[in-house]
């Protein structure tokens, strides 16, 4: 006897999305911890003044862009740290890109996303934007890096669609 079990469409579309949600989650949750980790380096190896070792040595600046390229996979499309100067206009500090002719230069300005990157550094905390129309980007990680209670600056990664397809 064979018998047939049917999930009717509305139980089977609940499950994909409780199923998509779980997944997203997880991988925003990986890309924290990956930051975590990557801030606690950032605070050994400057002696918990980042943004001043990394203004004042190019050696610095290359060893940290090396430590993003190995974290760099291949559903991320750009990673980055940026900085705000005294007038509150944010400018790249450090970029994963090799390529000289896409990568963004070390003090070149950074055009922010209405308010999430200022959110950022003032609550502190990280912030994921998930973007709705924009070509080949599914969400945008900010992960703050933090020094006597202040942010100084924030690690970026733009997450490429192609693992939300994939998800």
């Amino acid at each position: 006897m064979i018998s047939f079990s049917f999930v009717s469409y509305t139980g089977y579309k609940h499950t994909l999305q409780e199923t998509t949600k779980k997944l997203n989650e997880k991988v925003i949750l990986f890309h924290f911890e990956t930051f975590s980790a990557l801030d606690k380096i950032y605070e050994k190896d400057t002696n918990k003044h980042f943004l001043e070792a990394v203004k004042k040595s190019k050696k610095v600046r290359e060893a940290f862009e090396d430590m993003l390229r190995l974290i760099h996979i291949s559903t991320i499309q750009n990673l980055f740290v940026i900085a705000k100067d005294k007038e509150n206009n944010f400018y790249f500090l450090l970029d994963s890109d090799q390529n000289p002719k896409t990568r963004s230069n070390f003090m070149e300005p950074f055009d922010p996303l209405g308010s999430f990157w200022n959110d950022c550094y003032r609550y502190k905390k990280p912030q994921v934007f998930h973007h709705k129309n924009t070509k080949g980007l599914w969400i945008t990680i900010a992960y703050p890096i933090i020094e006597n209670n202040q942010t100084v600056a924030i690690m970026g990664a733009d997450i490429s669609r192609s693992l939300d397809a994939n998800i």
